[in-house]
């Protein structure tokens, strides 16, 4: 039976920002994106790195995704 292994090969840090609340008071968001993360930043660090970034924003942070893209391998 084949392993498939994942090399993650790039990482993208999205900032999700509340750009304001619509007329159902439902929250209008916009997304930011930081590429050419290292890969091997652990989730806490990319955490902090996503707070600071979100601090020089000038919309609220409302959440902060990793987005990792990998090569799956498979071997026999």
């Amino acid at each position: 039976m084949a392993t498939i292994t994942k090399t993650v090969e790039a990482t993208t840090l999205r900032l999700s920002l509340v750009k304001g609340i619509d007329a159902q008071e439902q929250k209008i968001l916009t997304n930011k994106n930081f590429s050419g993360v290292a890969p091997d930043l652990s989730d806490e660090d990319a955490r902090t790195i996503g707070n600071g970034l979100a601090s020089l924003q000038d919309y609220e942070l409302d959440a902060v995704y990793r987005i990792d893209t990998g090569l799956l391998s498979q071997h026999e």
